[in-house]
């Protein structure tokens, strides 16, 4: 008996080890499987993300050709063709959809900063004010379900969160300055100077997330309308600092060109945009040259009208953003760079900001 039980203990100790040992094998094989995996998907972001900087250049490349041929940038020139930078980033040896690019004109948006004249500072530009009021109020009318505040509100919060003077002096009755925000209940201070982010408009007291959405399926939002960019690099008269706020009407969307035409004239915006995207027959061209000037072939104003149009627009821009997105198997990077295009012994472009995007 005695010997028949160390027999079978044996045979259980055994039976015992063996399971270790498989359970053992197994473990290891998952950490080897999952440190392969993780390094090969290390792998593929490192190289997503060097093709989404490739991008970045070319895109940089581009916009420099671009200042070296033409004096005004529009929708007609290569940089605002996706299909054509593909096209161009196929001829440099990468596989179609590896690398994606898409140029934006930043000086084609609104200048959230120039709201204010100078920095620092506290006077409001009648101009951007206009601008700002057509824009929300047209963004109430895209979306009469939506309880959006009143557009003077806004720009009260929006003027008093950009100027200089932090006391109790709010700007008409639905401004805010630091006190009111520290009564939140999550407090935080007015910066009483320029923005940094467009996402800082959702800091505004009073506004709702829904005004300045970005991308939404059930409102029509207007984030992606503004700007922080614009500076110029000229102080003004005073010594201050400043956003001219002049936006080119070759590359603004349509809801931004309703904003600068004159009270009545939104409507010609689409002519405005019709006439500047216009082709030949067979697509292979446009047909429209955006000159200086060129709106007054599509709309008549009176002399007023055109010297106070005149005043808010642009035809070229030194501001653009450039969203890159590499990739590698099924892993994708997004780059986006905000690049300041500038005459420094020949064309170059620099870098004001560049973030990975998730």
């Amino acid at each position: 008996m005695p010997c028949k039980y160390n027999s079978g203990m044996a045979l259980v100790v055994t039976l015992a080890v063996v399971a270790v040992v498989i359970t053992c094998v197994l473990e290891l094989n998952r950490t080897v499987t999952r440190q392969a995996v993780a390094a090969h998907q290390q792998n593929d972001r490192f190289l997503a993300r060097e093709k989404a900087l490739a991008g970045i250049h070319f895109g940089m490349a581009v916009l420099v050709q671009d200042a070296m041929d033409t004096l005004e940038d529009s929708l007609q020139e290569d940089w605002a063709n996706p299909e054509t930078l593909g096209l161009a980033v196929e001829q440099m040896g990468f596989k179609p959809g590896d690398i994606r690019l898409r140029i934006e004109d930043e000086l084609g948006k609104i200048q959230m900063n120039a709201l204010i004249k100078g920095f620092p500072g506290h006077e409001v530009n009648w101009d951007q004010k206009m601008i700002w009021s057509k824009l929300l109020e047209f963004n109430r009318n895209e979306n009469p379900g939506v309880n959006l505040p009143d557009p003077s509100q806004v720009i009260n919060c929006a003027k008093d969160w950009l100027d200089s003077n932090d006391n109790e002096a709010v700007t008409g009755l639905s401004g805010a300055e630091t006190d009111d925000y520290l009564r939140l209940g999550t407090p935080y201070t007015c910066t009483n100077g320029p923005f940094e982010h467009p996402g800082e408009l959702f800091n505004l007291m009073g506004v709702t997330g829904e005004l300045f959405e970005f991308e939404s399926e059930t409102v029509t939002g207007i984030g992606d309308l503004y700007t922080v960019y614009g500076l110029s690099e000229k102080k003004s008269r005073d010594g201050k600092y400043y956003y001219p706020g002049r936006i080119n009407i070759n590359t603004a969307r349509i809801e931004v060109l309703e904003t600068l035409l004159p009270e009545g004239m939104s409507l010609r915006a689409e002519d405005l945009a019709a006439y500047r995207d216009q082709q030949d027959r067979q697509g292979a061209g446009f047909v429209n040259l955006l000159d200086k000037g060129w709106y007054e072939r599509v709309i008549e104003f009176t002399e007023k009208e055109k010297s106070d149009f005149d005043r808010v627009i642009r035809y070229s821009s030194h501001i653009f953003s450039i969203r890159a997105t590499g990739k590698e198997n099924q892993t994708r990077v997004t780059l986006r760079a905000v690049v300041q295009r500038e005459q420094a012994n020949g064309w170059r472009c620099r870098v004001l900001q560049m973030v990975r995007e998730l």
